[in-house]
């Protein structure tokens, strides 16, 4: 169940992220590095997400990084300029499932999942903007109710 929960997330993102445009000025088997990081928390009504993806684009690249339990994330060698960021808890869901698992297998307290709508899920549908330079950026995603 798990590993099939974790795939589906992982063909999620792909899907999204072969649907973007292809990449300007960037050879197919060459990977621009931009040293750019973009960090912060997810927040959607008040409470942190745990367990997505963050995708972010912008000029003609996408970079990803996944939000830890905390609602912490990273993503490192992102676009630098405007940038759409989105967030896919879909594809975070593999790792929630790894967590409740591990939570039973510890008699712990389960983590909560905090899915987010649909529309931040894709860098072209997501209304979230913000700017990125080269060094490390902070940004508090804060998606509204």
């Amino acid at each position: 169940m798990q590993a099939r929960v974790r795939a589906a997330g992982l063909a999620a993102v792909a899907a999204v992220i072969l649907s973007l445009p292809a990449c300007k000025e960037q050879s197919s088997d060459q990977t621009r590095v931009t040293n750019a990081t973009l960090e912060g928390t997810v927040t959607y009504k008040g409470e942190k997400v745990p367990y997505a993806l963050v995708i972010v684009y912008g000029d003609g690249m996408s970079a990803t990084g996944y939000v830890e339990q905390s609602g912490q994330y990273k993503v490192e060698n992102c676009p630098v300029g405007e940038v759409q960021v989105a967030v896919n808890t879909d594809a975070g869901r593999g790792n929630y499932m790894s967590a409740v698992n591990n939570a039973g297998a510890t008699k712990t307290k389960a983590p909560k999942f905090v899915e987010v709508p649909k529309q931040y899920h894709d860098p072209t549908t997501t209304p979230i903007r913000t700017t990125t330079k080269k060094g490390a950026n902070t940004y508090d995603v804060v998606i509204p109710k």
